[in-house]
């Protein structure tokens, strides 16, 4: 009995003593957090499966390993005082009552992952043309079920003669198999292909997001074990790339029709060749089916960042400053000469 006492007294002051050892490291990691600016950026959602989180003032480190500062308004949405100008979103368009709108809706990239939101391709076409409202929005990560989410969200403030661009990457397709997100393990509301049409399903909870929410240390480690276990580009079998294509004609042409119903032009722009095996076929197979909307590839541009700037941290251009200036004259440039925006063609 004794022996059996002395086993237990031990395993108890172990426990107690792993529990305060995590304790103790969580908090260093929330004072660590608060003195660098580098809190958690993100928080499970019960319907798009995470977001912004709202009222945050982060640092996030830039493709040349710069920080760059990451605010959010008590919307999730990252606002900068630029030019005398709130750019909050409490209508998705920054200058609804400009001559064209243009509402680009993507991932990372329209998020502005690392880069400062005056450099962001939108704020920069807005810039440039005068007469045009262009608003992104998007969060790293979102792909097609989450990208449909947002339309619905922001379909009742569409009239007319605007343009939605869907900014498609290629890691996309392979979301599109899949109930979480492959970079953040996050779960996520997705897709199935029933009867020739979609049905969207909710995203589940999981333990670990609450867990991760909570704990500044979990949020820490998570995307850092994540980094060392995914692959940098994926393979899918002809018949999971079949049914990703599949998936994604499906949901273009369902956004497509809401669109058409209210006279909103739909563009879609491709890019991210380097994380999917196959990505130019895919991209040459969709735009060429029949009526599919007017779609641009932007890698090409972007390529141009890559031999200019071969020293990046980071190696995507798609995250650099200097990629989303590409960015922002070619896509203006593609909206302009399609001619099919249904408002009067900037001079």
């Amino acid at each position: 009995m004794r022996r059996k006492s002395e086993v237990s007294r031990r395993l108890l002051l172990l426990l107690v003593s792993g529990l305060g050892t995590l304790l103790l490291l969580e908090v260093v990691a929330r004072i660590y957090a608060s003195a660098t600016r580098k809190s958690p950026v993100y928080e499970s959602d019960g319907v798009f499966g995470w977001r912004l989180i709202p009222n945050n003032d982060v640092v996030r480190l830039d493709a040349f390993g710069e920080f760059v500062d990451f605010r959010t308004d008590e919307h999730g949405y990252r606002y900068l005082e630029f030019e005398g100008d709130a750019l909050d979103r409490s209508d998705v368009f920054r200058h609804p009552g400009r001559q064209k709108r243009v509402l680009v809706i993507g991932d990372s990239f329209s998020e502005g992952y690392i880069v400062p939101l005056e450099h962001r391709f939108d704020v920069r076409m807005e810039h440039a043309t005068p007469d045009w409202s262009v608003s992104a929005v998007g969060v790293a990560g979102y792909s097609f079920s989450q990208q449909y989410l947002l339309l619905q969200k922001y379909k009742n403030q569409l009239q007319a003669g605007d343009v939605v661009v869907l900014q498609t990457c290629g890691n996309d397709f392979l979301e599109a198999l899949s109930t979480s997100d492959v970079w953040s393990r996050r779960l996520k509301p997705s897709f199935s292909l029933e009867n020739g049409d979609i049905v969207l399903r909710g995203p589940g909870r999981g333990v670990i997001n609450s867990v991760r929410d909570s704990s500044y240390l979990v949020s820490f480690l998570v995307p850092r074990i994540n980094a060392w276990t995914r692959p940098v580009r994926w393979t899918l079998t002809g018949a999971e790339l079949e049914r990703a294509v599949a998936i994604y004609v499906v949901f273009v042409r369902k956004i497509q029709a809401e669109l058409d119903a209210i006279g909103v032009e739909l563009y879609v722009a491709f890019n991210g060749s380097a994380y999917l095996d196959d990505y130019e076929a895919v991209v040459q197979e969709v735009g060429e089916l029949p009526d599919f909307p007017p779609s641009i590839e932007l890698d090409q541009y972007l390529g141009e960042v890559t031999r200019e700037n071969p020293n990046f941290s980071n190696g995507d251009p798609h995250w650099s400053s200097a990629g989303h200036g590409q960015v922002a004259q070619r896509l203006a440039a593609f909206i302009e000469e399609s001619g099919r925006a249904g408002v009067e063609s900037m001079p």
